[in-house]
């Protein structure tokens, strides 16, 4: 479990657990491996091994979405699609990691440490993000808030949140606004720590649930194809 995200022997205080699961996904993104020998007493070993370049590399080559790395055999877990998420952390390992995760199932991943940056990145992307990952407690304006500003400016936007703390702490006025614009159900937390899966899991069920949502407003309504009395009309359906 080493290499877990949030896996730590240490105290609290003391470590994160964050550190091997950042070194395994920088080293997988680059297509090497990890070798691990330990015993007791004695210490342990890592060995970090990454493919020779045959030739020299343009400074583009390294801008591969995870779909591109999968064209030439790197394995991708269960990609979804194209979607752009934005992750907004201010702990700097968890945002990588978190990032890290989320480009291995698939997703493109924009990343901001800081919800002004997490505002304008949204207001610049092309395509539009369609999911908002954020922590919940940040300094100067918590997930909350941001939220809410989000909502404003982008109603469309499905919103999860990630928290050390449960769900049940964010009840009455701190409660964060729904996961989907006017939905009535308890906005979705992934609480910290979390597995690759349980993220995953969550980032596709609420995609699923936006892209239902979208198309049950996209209601087809009728029109004529040209001007004659209703009874006999051919029509055609158009979406809204």
């Amino acid at each position: 479990r080493i290499f877990d995200p949030f896996f730590t022997t240490k105290r609290a205080s003391e470590g994160t657990g964050l550190g091997l699961s950042v070194v395994h996904g920088i080293v997988e993104q680059h297509g090497g491996l990890l070798d691990v020998a330990s015993a007791p007493g004695a210490g342990a070993t890592v060995s970090v091994y990454l493919p020779a370049a045959e030739a020299p590399i343009d400074a583009g080559d390294d801008a591969r979405t995870p779909r591109a790395a999968a064209a030439d055999g790197a394995a991708v877990d269960d990609a979804p699609g194209d979607d752009t998420v934005v992750v907004v952390e201010d702990e700097p390992l968890v945002l990588t990691v978190t990032s890290s995760l989320l480009q291995k199932l698939g997703y493109r991943v924009e990343t901001a440490d800081h919800p002004d940056r997490a505002l304008a990145l949204l207001d610049r992307c092309d395509p539009p993000a369609r999911l908002l990952l954020t922590d919940i407690v940040m300094p100067d304006c918590d997930g909350v808030e941001l939220a809410r500003r989000v909502r404003a400016r982008h109603p469309d936007l499905a919103i999860l949140y990630m928290s050390g703390y449960s769900a049940e702490h964010l009840q009455g006025d701190a409660a964060p606004p729904g996961s989907l614009p006017d939905d009535h159900a308890p906005p979705i937390v992934l609480t910290k720590p979390f597995t690759r899966q349980q993220l995953g899991e969550q980032v596709r069920d609420l995609l699923a649930r936006a892209a239902e949502r979208d198309g049950a407003i996209a209601e087809p309504t009728a029109r004529p194809t040209r001007a004659q009395p209703a009874a006999g009309a051919a029509w055609e359906l158009s979406a809204r």
